[in-house]
């Protein structure tokens, strides 16, 4: 039994043949780049900024999604770098679960901001843009339904 396990080890990559040449010496030819912890290490910095809103696109935009298909309105709408406003409450809990993740990677891979304002209400803020404390008062205190 053991046999054909390391076998399939071997076969697989992950263990290296007893026949390797495990006695043979390796010789370095050349050592082409060290990093050592003291060094200063290369690291590339992406940049994600959007362009700024014109101020007819400053808006806050109200969904009330009825099933979890109804998440592609909500991205079509934060990816057009309008704030938007997901109410829950008219979703199973399966289904706002899903969506509550979705929103989460939406706004974490765009560096944007997710808020919730009620229980059932959440708040998708894309990257440079910002909703005033009038307008989050506003969306918490507005009758849902």
């Amino acid at each position: 039994m053991a046999t054909g396990v390391r076998k399939l080890g071997v076969w697989l990559g992950l263990v290296v043949p007893e026949d390797a040449g495990a006695n043979e010496a390796i010789e370095v030819t050349e050592v082409v780049d060290v990093v050592t912890a003291d060094e200063e290490t290369n690291v590339t910095h992406i940049d994600f900024k959007r362009p700024a809103p014109e101020p007819e696109s400053e808006k806050i935009v109200w969904v009330q999604p009825e099933k979890y298909a109804d998440a592609k309105v909500i991205g079509e709408h934060y990816l057009s770098n309008v704030p938007v406003v997901v109410d829950l409450s008219s979703m199973s809990t399966p289904d706002a679960k899903r969506l509550v993740d979705f929103s989460a990677g939406l706004t974490f891979g765009t560096l944007g901001k997710l808020e919730r304002v009620t229980k059932n209400v959440f708040l998708l803020t894309p990257l440079g843009m910002s909703v005033s404390e009038m307008d989050r008062d506003r969306i918490a205190n507005t009758p849902k339904g």
